[in-house]
This record gives structure tokens, sequence and C-alpha cells, in this order.
């Protein structure tokens, strides 16, 4: 386990705070294209009216973080606000937010990673999202 100062536990905190405020602010603005889905037969036809969504696509979204060896990033994994990443590799964080939108997910990433790459140059934040 790392030990970690007064002063970064303080610092770390703020900043991840403030990042998830932007993020979601960004998220919650955003007007996504809106989705419209309707039954149709094995030809295409048809069956039904359609229904709007107002969300848009279902999707997810998430923060990409590496080298997960520098110290804001092993205070992010050992307080569980990230966890690591098998598949791309260093560590990840979940955006929960905006229930099931793609599109307000992925601007919350993106805000996200933004304003904590502004605060941690030496550390690659990066936004990924894909559709369900």
């Amino acid at each position: 386990m790392t030990k970690f100062t007064g002063q970064e536990e303080f610092e770390y905190q703020t900043h991840l705070r403030d990042a998830e405020a932007i993020g979601h602010n960004a998220g919650a603005s955003h007007q996504p294209t809106p989705m419209r889905v309707y039954q149709s037969d094995l030809m295409g036809n048809r069956l039904s009216e359609d229904s709007v969504i107002d969300d848009g696509c279902c999707g997810f979204a998430w923060i990409n973080i590496k080298p997960a060896t520098k110290r804001f990033a092993k205070w992010l994994k050992e307080t569980e606000r990230a966890r690591p990443d098998s598949y791309y590799g260093g560590i990840t964080i979940w955006i929960h937010d905006h229930n099931q939108s793609y599109e307000k997910k992925k601007k919350h990433a993106e805000a996200m990673a933004s304003y904590l790459q502004g605060k941690f140059p030496d550390i690659k934040f990066r936004a990924m999202s894909r559709l369900d």
C-alpha cells in the first residue's frame, strides 16, 4: 500500500471531484441525437410506429489511465476509484452517470479526461467509448 501525504490526498480528491463535476455537466448539457426504433418483420416491413428514445443510442464510456505507476493513478486504484484494465492496460474509471446514453457518457469521459490531463501532464488520460 502506497503512503500518501495529507496534502496529496486533498489535492487528488479535489481534482477528481472537480473532474467528475465538469464531466457530469458536459454530459448532462449535451443533447444527443434521438434514436428511433420500431418493430419489423423478417422482410423489413414495419409492424409498429416509431418509438423515440431521447437519450439516443445505448453505450458505455470510460477513461483509460497510463501509466498506472504514477502516484495519482496509484491513489485512484488504492481508493477503488479506478480498477486495473486487463485489455488496454493501465487503469480505468468507468462513467456511470447519464443512464445508458452513449453520447452523454462519451462527452462526460472526454471532458473529465481533458481536465485531468491538464492537472497531471505526466499521465495519459484517454476517453474511450463504445456502443452497446
